[in-house]
């Protein structure tokens, strides 16, 4: 079946002219739609006809891209409305006895959105185009940023070292100026706004590593404190053992020598008893 082509005046239908947006079209469109609607004029045989115009003209007109499409082809609408004489349009129809002329119509919407499409792509390739050329524009200022950069840290290192003392170039007064101005920067860059009033915090600005390794060390001890406590208490109990078990040891050590002096004792007694029967008998 071939596609209906448009043949009817949409804009003089609904009343508006060629350049109104879209709330006129809507507007228009309710207006006819409560006059020409089937339900609202049952006697009327050629509500129906209408209403399927007004939808026609509705959908054409409220789409950009029908629209577009149909603006190229207005003139000759317009020159074939104006021929028509009769008092109510007809419905939009297709003309089987001209099929050529369907289909040019359809060729003419195709390279219509062909030619949109491609105006399309050409932006977007013109978009990619200059993305891609600030960033390799970035990226050669960023290389060439950091490559003074790396060669400054480079003469600083020097300057620094022993051979750089002795041998190296004397730097004048501008650049000993710029060297602090960009030092300043630098630690300015990281610093929170109105921090420059507190003239404390300046003063003890070379102790800040030192001041954030204690405070550390404060949390930390106060988050393991209970840990600490037991674990001492632990180490007391441990300590309080060994040492009883130390006296424990050293009083069985000295119960030992007292055991041995005692026999030792014994056993010179007996000797002695024993001595003495002899030199009586």
């Amino acid at each position: 079946m071939a596609p209906s082509q448009a043949t009817e005046d949409y804009y003089k239908f609904l009343g508006i002219p060629q350049a109104a947006g879209t709330d006129a079209i809507r507007a228009s469109y309710r207006k006819l739609a409560l006059k020409y609607h089937p339900d609202r004029n049952p006697n009327n045989p050629q509500a129906t006809a209408q209403f399927q115009l007004l939808e026609a003209a509705y959908s054409t007109l409220f789409d950009p891209e029908r629209r577009r499409v149909y603006d190229l082809q207005y003139e000759s609408i317009k020159q074939y409305s104006a021929r028509d004489t009769g008092t109510s349009p007809p419905p939009p129809q297709a003309d089987s006895n001209n099929p050529d002329q369907s289909y040019e119509l359809q060729i003419e919407r195709l390279e219509a959105a062909i030619r949109q499409l491609r105006k399309r792509e050409e932006e977007l390739e013109n978009h990619c185009y200059q993305a891609l050329n600030e960033y390799n524009i970035s990226q050669v200022a960023l290389l060439r940023l950091q490559a003074v950069a790396d060669r400054d840290a480079e003469e600083e290192d020097y300057r620094n070292s022993w051979h750089g003392y002795f041998f190296a170039k004397r730097q004048s007064e501008e650049e000993k100026q710029a060297k602090q101005r960009h030092c300043r920067l630098k630690r300015g860059i990281g610093r929170k706004p109105f921090d420059w009033q507190n003239f404390c915090d300046n003063k003890r600005c070379g102790n800040r590593k030192k001041r954030e390794h204690e405070k550390r060390q404060k949390e930390d001890t106060r988050r393991n404190w209970p840990r600490n406590c037991e674990r001492h208490k632990r180490l007391n109990a441990c300590g309080g053992n060994k040492k009883l078990r130390e006296y424990e040891e050293h009083k069985k050590l000295r119960g030992y020598e007292e055991l041995k002096k005692l026999r030792g004792h014994e056993e010179l007694k007996k000797l002695r008893g024993h001595e003495e029967l002899k030199k009586l008998e």
